[in-house]
Protein backbone atom coordinates (compact mmCIF):
# COMPACT_ATOMS: atom_id res chain seq x y z
CA UNK A 1 0.00 0.00 0.00
CA UNK A 2 1.35 3.42 -0.88
CA UNK A 3 1.39 6.52 1.29
CA UNK A 4 -2.12 7.85 1.83
CA UNK A 5 -1.04 11.48 2.34
CA UNK A 6 -0.61 14.40 -0.03
CA UNK A 7 2.70 16.22 -0.29
CA UNK A 8 1.22 19.14 1.69
CA UNK A 9 0.14 16.79 4.49
CA UNK A 10 3.57 15.14 4.62
CA UNK A 11 5.30 18.53 4.75
CA UNK A 12 2.96 19.65 7.55
CA UNK A 13 3.78 16.50 9.57
CA UNK A 14 7.49 17.04 8.94
CA UNK A 15 7.23 20.67 10.01
CA UNK A 16 5.40 19.67 13.21
CA UNK A 17 8.27 17.35 14.10
CA UNK A 18 10.69 20.28 14.08
CA UNK A 19 8.37 22.79 15.72
CA UNK A 20 7.31 20.44 18.53
CA UNK A 21 10.58 18.56 19.03
CA UNK A 22 11.32 18.27 22.75
CA UNK A 23 14.70 18.97 24.28
CA UNK A 24 16.95 15.99 24.89
CA UNK A 25 15.88 13.83 27.77
CA UNK A 26 17.42 15.02 31.04
CA UNK A 27 19.32 12.66 33.36
CA UNK A 28 16.41 12.77 35.84
CA UNK A 29 13.87 11.96 33.11
CA UNK A 30 16.16 9.21 31.84
CA UNK A 31 16.23 7.54 35.25
CA UNK A 32 12.43 7.71 35.52
CA UNK A 33 11.79 6.56 31.94
CA UNK A 34 10.10 3.20 31.50
CA UNK A 35 12.41 0.44 30.26
CA UNK A 36 10.94 -1.20 27.17
CA UNK A 37 11.68 -4.92 27.04
CA UNK A 38 9.47 -5.95 24.12
CA UNK A 39 7.44 -4.44 21.30
CA UNK A 40 5.30 -5.24 18.28
CA UNK A 41 4.50 -3.18 15.20
CA UNK A 42 1.71 -2.84 12.68
CA UNK A 43 1.82 -0.45 9.78
CA UNK A 44 0.44 0.53 6.42
CA UNK A 45 0.46 3.62 4.22
CA UNK A 46 -1.24 5.57 7.02
CA UNK A 47 1.50 5.02 9.60
CA UNK A 48 2.68 2.64 12.30
CA UNK A 49 1.33 1.61 15.65
CA UNK A 50 4.07 0.71 18.11
CA UNK A 51 2.99 -1.52 20.99
CA UNK A 52 5.51 -1.31 23.82
CA UNK A 53 5.90 -3.46 26.93
CA UNK A 54 7.53 -1.80 29.91
CA UNK A 55 7.26 -4.09 32.92
CA UNK A 56 3.63 -5.21 33.13
CA UNK A 57 2.38 -2.16 31.22
CA UNK A 58 1.57 -2.35 27.51
CA UNK A 59 0.95 0.86 25.57
CA UNK A 60 0.15 1.66 21.95
CA UNK A 61 1.39 4.73 20.09
CA UNK A 62 0.48 5.84 16.57
CA UNK A 63 3.30 7.29 14.44
CA UNK A 64 2.73 8.93 11.06
CA UNK A 65 5.30 8.10 8.34
CA UNK A 66 7.61 11.11 9.00
CA UNK A 67 7.70 10.46 12.78
CA UNK A 68 8.30 6.74 12.20
CA UNK A 69 11.12 7.61 9.79
CA UNK A 70 12.76 9.97 12.27
CA UNK A 71 12.57 7.32 15.01
CA UNK A 72 14.15 4.73 12.70
CA UNK A 73 16.89 7.15 11.66
CA UNK A 74 17.64 8.21 15.26
CA UNK A 75 18.07 4.57 16.30
CA UNK A 76 20.26 3.75 13.30
CA UNK A 77 22.41 6.84 13.88
CA UNK A 78 23.07 5.77 17.47
CA UNK A 79 23.79 2.20 16.36
CA UNK A 80 26.36 3.57 13.91
CA UNK A 81 28.08 6.03 16.25
CA UNK A 82 27.99 3.85 19.38
CA UNK A 83 28.92 0.75 17.34
CA UNK A 84 26.21 -1.40 18.92
CA UNK A 85 27.05 -5.10 18.97
CA UNK A 86 25.10 -8.24 19.68
CA UNK A 87 27.10 -11.43 20.09
CA UNK A 88 30.25 -9.54 19.13
CA UNK A 89 28.76 -8.57 15.74
CA UNK A 90 28.19 -4.94 14.81
CA UNK A 91 24.52 -4.23 14.11
CA UNK A 92 24.95 -1.31 11.72
CA UNK A 93 26.75 -2.32 8.50
CA UNK A 94 28.69 0.98 8.36
CA UNK A 95 29.75 1.05 12.02
CA UNK A 96 33.40 0.81 13.02
CA UNK A 97 34.40 -1.34 15.95
CA UNK A 98 35.82 0.95 18.63
CA UNK A 99 36.80 -1.99 20.81
CA UNK A 100 34.24 -1.01 23.47
CA UNK A 101 32.12 -3.60 25.20
CA UNK A 102 28.94 -3.30 27.20
CA UNK A 103 29.83 -2.32 30.77
CA UNK A 104 27.07 -4.53 32.22
CA UNK A 105 28.01 -8.22 32.43
CA UNK A 106 25.56 -10.55 30.65
CA UNK A 107 23.49 -7.60 29.39
CA UNK A 108 22.95 -9.14 25.96
CA UNK A 109 21.67 -12.39 27.43
CA UNK A 110 19.23 -10.42 29.63
CA UNK A 111 18.01 -8.38 26.63
CA UNK A 112 17.30 -11.53 24.63
CA UNK A 113 15.57 -13.21 27.57
CA UNK A 114 13.41 -10.13 28.25
CA UNK A 115 12.47 -9.84 24.57
CA UNK A 116 11.39 -13.48 24.36
CA UNK A 117 9.62 -13.50 27.73
CA UNK A 118 7.84 -10.19 27.25
CA UNK A 119 6.37 -10.80 23.81
CA UNK A 120 3.30 -8.78 23.01
CA UNK A 121 0.49 -9.49 20.58
CA UNK A 122 0.90 -7.57 17.33
CA UNK A 123 -1.39 -4.56 17.00
CA UNK A 124 -3.76 -4.13 14.06
CA UNK A 125 -5.44 -1.41 12.00
CA UNK A 126 -7.96 -0.73 14.76
CA UNK A 127 -5.09 -0.13 17.21
CA UNK A 128 -3.46 2.22 14.69
CA UNK A 129 -6.64 4.28 14.43
CA UNK A 130 -7.34 4.35 18.19
CA UNK A 131 -3.85 4.88 19.63
CA UNK A 132 -2.59 8.24 20.91
CA UNK A 133 -0.67 10.04 18.18
CA UNK A 134 3.03 10.87 18.46
CA UNK A 135 3.73 14.13 16.61
CA UNK A 136 7.45 14.55 17.35
CA UNK A 137 10.36 12.72 18.95
CA UNK A 138 13.83 13.24 20.29
CA UNK A 139 16.20 10.37 20.92
CA UNK A 140 19.75 9.84 22.06
CA UNK A 141 21.80 6.84 22.90
CA UNK A 142 24.91 5.30 24.31
CA UNK A 143 26.77 2.03 24.14
CA UNK A 144 24.03 0.19 26.04
CA UNK A 145 20.82 2.18 25.63
CA UNK A 146 18.57 4.34 23.45
CA UNK A 147 16.40 6.93 25.21
CA UNK A 148 13.48 8.53 23.41
CA UNK A 149 10.90 11.17 24.19
CA UNK A 150 7.56 11.02 22.38
CA UNK A 151 5.61 14.26 22.06
CA UNK A 152 1.92 13.44 22.02
CA UNK A 153 -0.75 15.27 20.02
CA UNK A 154 -2.07 16.73 23.29
CA UNK A 155 1.39 18.11 24.15
CA UNK A 156 2.25 15.48 26.75
CA UNK A 157 5.70 13.89 26.89
CA UNK A 158 6.38 10.18 27.29
CA UNK A 159 9.92 8.90 27.94
CA UNK A 160 11.23 5.39 27.24
CA UNK A 161 14.55 3.56 27.39
CA UNK A 162 15.32 0.72 24.99
CA UNK A 163 18.29 -1.59 25.01
CA UNK A 164 20.19 -1.88 21.70
CA UNK A 165 18.59 -5.21 20.78
CA UNK A 166 15.02 -3.90 21.14
CA UNK A 167 15.88 -0.57 19.50
CA UNK A 168 17.63 -2.18 16.52
CA UNK A 169 14.81 -4.67 15.93
CA UNK A 170 12.33 -1.79 16.11
CA UNK A 171 14.29 0.22 13.53
CA UNK A 172 14.42 -2.80 11.22
CA UNK A 173 10.66 -3.36 11.66
CA UNK A 174 9.92 0.28 10.82
CA UNK A 175 12.16 0.01 7.76
CA UNK A 176 10.36 -3.13 6.57
CA UNK A 177 6.92 -1.56 7.03
CA UNK A 178 8.01 1.63 5.27
CA UNK A 179 9.42 -0.33 2.33
CA UNK A 180 6.33 -2.56 2.07
CA UNK A 181 4.12 0.55 2.19
CA UNK A 182 6.21 2.35 -0.46
CA UNK A 183 6.95 5.25 1.91
CA UNK A 184 10.40 5.97 0.47
CA UNK A 185 11.94 6.24 -2.94
CA UNK A 186 15.38 4.84 -3.76
CA UNK A 187 17.04 7.95 -2.29
CA UNK A 188 15.27 7.74 1.08
CA UNK A 189 12.77 10.47 0.25
CA UNK A 190 9.28 10.14 1.65
CA UNK A 191 6.89 9.73 -1.26
CA UNK A 192 5.41 12.24 -1.77
CA UNK A 193 7.42 14.67 0.29
CA UNK A 194 10.97 15.49 1.14
CA UNK A 195 13.89 13.53 2.54
CA UNK A 196 13.68 12.41 6.15
CA UNK A 197 17.33 13.17 6.83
Amino acid sequence: MSVDYTQAEILAMDQAIGERQPPEITPAQHLRAARVTAFALFGNGQGIVVRLRAGETIQNFSLNPPVAGYLMKAIMDVALVAAWKIGGELLHPDASDHGMTNPVPDAERRWEKDLKKGRVIAPDLEALNRSPEVVSINGRGSLDEFAVTFVMENGGLVHFRLNPLVAWKMAIGITEIGMASDWWDGDGNLVPGRALN
